[in-house]
């Protein structure tokens, strides 16, 4: 069914200079962080896909300083964070902000456009960018911009827009990673910054291939899937598909069949469903969970590696 377009409004003049051509139109299956404040921000979700509130790296003094009408500004603060490294060369471990989106329970996500603005402060050409995704929780990573970095204008953004094909596993979150690094050959004081602004993830889902429905969108089926990813550490998701309203009890056991987590118990309408399991508590090895709804009975096998 074809998407209606919602189109981006943005409320910013900058944009008015800024090539708004590049800028996608929001459609039921993309999603859209307005970084308008020094807050982690929810994005503006669609019908078909979701997004978590952006995140930032762990290094060392990297915070979201301040913003403005440029966008959300980051730099380097605080013990042993009060600079920026000088004559970076790559981008710095643990120095970025974090963009994560995935399709509803049900349905397939593939990523067709990154859009975001970016720009910087303080001194001209000094920060440069590069952008990678992920689907798999980083354990892999691709690089965006392959051509070369980005470099951040001074006191103003301007947009990047990148056309891909990458198709989201089940059950798994498309990842967004932008790092910042200071170029020049002296360090770069706290009161220079990188900015971004309007993060776009777009892309089409459909009725994910796995599940047969009915024409009332109902699974014709009791059926518990794989889990994803697997092997996982330590969170994974675990979907489901109920075809009638059950009494529905998802349990985690490890091989010697002692209980470890109880995931559901309770009456759950007919539909799909999704859960996540965190075994940040459990050692390493292969884990059996169970789907119970009604009479019917699955079970599958699960590996944590830590």
């Amino acid at each position: 069914m074809k998407a209606r377009l919602l189109f981006l409004v943005r409320a910013v003049a900058i944009m008015a200079a800024a090539s708004t051509n590049l800028l996608p139109a929001q459609t039921a299956d993309s999603t859209v962080w307005y970084l308008t404040s020094t807050t982690l921000k929810n994005s503006t979700n669609s019908t078909n896909v979701i997004g978590d509130s952006n995140s930032i790296g762990p290094a060392v003094g990297w915070q979201i300083a301040s913003y403005n009408a440029n966008g959300q500004r980051c730099n380097l603060a605080g013990p042993g964070g009060n600079n920026w490294p000088a004559g970076e060369t790559d981008t710095a471990s643990g120095r970025y902000v974090q963009f994560d989106a995935s399709a509803i329970v049900g349905r397939s996500f593939t990523v067709k456009r990154i859009f975001f603005n970016y720009g910087g402060g303080g001194s001209t050409n000094a920060v440069k960018g590069k952008a990678f995704y992920s689907t798999d929780n980083w354990s892999t990573k691709t690089l965006l911009n392959t051509d070369s970095a980005f470099v951040y204008p001074n006191s103003t953004v301007t947009p990047y827009s990148k056309a891909i094909n990458v198709a989201v596993p089940k059950g798994a979150k498309f990842s967004l990673r932008i790092y910042p690094y200071w170029v020049l050959s002296s360090a770069g004081s706290n009161s220079k910054y990188s900015v971004l602004d309007t993060v776009v993830i777009a892309g089409t889902t459909a009725i994910a291939s796995s599940v047969e429905r009915t024409q009332n969108g109902i699974p014709d089926r009791f059926e518990l899937e794989q889990n994803y990813p697997n092997p996982f550490n330590p969170t994974t998701a675990i979907s489901y598909q109920l075809k009638a309203v059950s009494h529905v009890t998802l349990r985690v056991f490890d091989v010697l069949g002692r209980e470890v987590a109880t995931l559901v118990d309770g009456q759950m309408p007919a539909g799909s469903h999704q859960v996540t399991f965190d075994a940040s508590h459990l050692s390493s090895g292969v884990y059996l969970y169970e789907l119970k709804a009604g009479d019917f009975v699955q079970t599958r096998t699960m590996v944590l590696t830590k």
